[in-house]
């Protein structure tokens, strides 16, 4: 009977030292992702603003809750959009109308530190923002010398719900094919909901500095047909808040573009998107309808591993054309 104890005792604290261990290795081997301080953050008291205004001081500001903050200056101007409360803590998203970045800032460090004032309506995030209203941005134009002399075109890829795990083998790879590998990821709220460690990998790539990624709302339910998310039986509304919420609960400050699933709106849905601050952006370029994109292209493919005929192919025409086009980096816009 001792050495049955003995025997059931060493079985449990090995298996007890394995089987994590085994779990670790299983899954690293599927989606190697970091760790992070926290996984999923609480998102309460949810309330749409509008307010414009400038910095009369240094404040810190978060692109992302579990890294470290970046120090915006004095007199940077800003459009507060929301405030949240996340992890009982009162914050406002905000986005800088010049390079268009959004940021999480704490209520509390505005205070005095925020003047309220009507911004210059000519900077990039209005601009774009009236001319968004009327329809989405399908291009732009920008000057070839800005990007080294080469054919300049915006890459995005689009993350809407999908079974397939997303296509590292050819997101990771771009900077074989791009000097400056800076792209937007449209994700619905239920593909970040399903695919959680693989958008860890995302953000990881994106902190590492070796690519910049712009995290951007894609819907939350996207429906799978039209007229998708233009439909008047669904609130458009609460749908492109919910999956905004869905982003938060991950700590990343989403970007304030959109892409209508399937490139489907109207005028309903364009004017409440406008009236949430949000940039429509489509594509002229969809690789996998054979539309190749030109100078000024916004290139759309699918990184969620549902239209690998459309990586393939665009794999193929970068491959006929070696190093004659280079990324612009919405972040920072040109030409318009």
């Amino acid at each position: 009977m001792s050495f049955l104890w003995k025997f059931v005792l060493f079985y449990v604290l090995t298996l007890d030292s394995i089987s994590p261990l085994a779990s670790a290795i299983e899954l690293e081997s599927k989606t190697p992702v970091s760790i992070t301080k926290k996984s999923a953050h609480k998102v309460a008291n949810f309330k749409v603003i509008f307010v414009q205004g400038v910095l009369t001081s240094p404040v810190e500001a978060l692109k992302e809750l579990n890294q470290a903050p970046e120090l915006l200056s004095e007199e940077t101007e800003l459009v507060l959009l929301r405030e949240i409360s996340l992890d009982d803590l009162n914050y406002v998203l905000a986005v800088q109308p010049r390079s268009l970045v959004s940021y999480l800032i704490l209520q509390s460090s505005l205070g005095e530190s925020f003047q309220r004032s009507d911004l210059n309506a000519n900077l990039p995030y209005f601009k774009l923002l009236r001319k968004a209203a009327h329809e989405p941005i399908a291009e732009f134009t920008a000057n070839p010398e800005a990007v080294n002399g080469k054919i300049p075109i915006v890459l995005s890829l689009d993350f809407c719900p999908s079974v397939h795990r997303a296509d590292f083998d050819f997101i990771e790879h771009l900077p074989n094919y791009f000097s400056s590998p800076n792209w937007i990821a449209f994700m619905s709220g239920k593909w970040i909901k399903a695919h959680p460690q693989e958008l860890q990998r995302l953000v990881d790539l994106n902190v590492s500095g070796k690519q910049q990624i712009i995290f951007a709302n894609h819907s939350f339910q996207h429906p799978h047909k039209a007229p998708f998310i233009a439909d008047s039986k669904l609130d458009f509304k609460a749908d492109t808040l919910k999956a905004e919420e869905v982003f938060l609960e991950r700590g990343i400050a989403p970007a304030m573009f959109y892409r209508f699933p399937g490139l489907i709106s109207n005028t309903t849905t364009l004017n409440t998107l406008n009236s949430l601050g949000y940039i429509a952006i489509s594509s002229k370029a969809w690789i996998a309808k054979r539309q190749l994109p030109v100078k000024g292209s916004i290139v759309l493919l699918h990184g969620n591993g549902n239209e690998k005929n459309g990586i393939n192919e665009f794999k193929q025409f970068l491959a006929k054309h070696p190093h004659e086009y280079e990324l612009i980096d919405l972040y920072h816009p040109m030409g318009f």
